[in-house]
């Protein structure tokens, strides 16, 4: 892990971080959300990752490309 400086929106350095190089990350989530996950998976015969994906790609579109209009 290499350590990463971090600064806020005003350039001030804030509490550094440990920056991973791995490709992939780990995600935690509770075991209802896992199963209500599943579940969409079934129907859209997507894999889990790749259902995560979409939905991500999609709400970060929603929230961000807004903001570019």
């Amino acid at each position: 892990m290499a350590k990463e400086k971090v600064l806020d929106e005003d350039g001030m350095e804030v509490d550094a971080i440990y920056r991973d190089d791995r490709k992939r990350k780990s995600l935690a989530i509770d075991e209802d959300t896992y199963w209500k996950l599943r579940q969409i998976c079934g129907k859209e015969r997507r894999t889990l990752i790749s259902q995560l994906q979409l939905m991500i790609e999609d709400r970060y579109d929603d929230l961000f490309d807004r903001d570019r209009h």
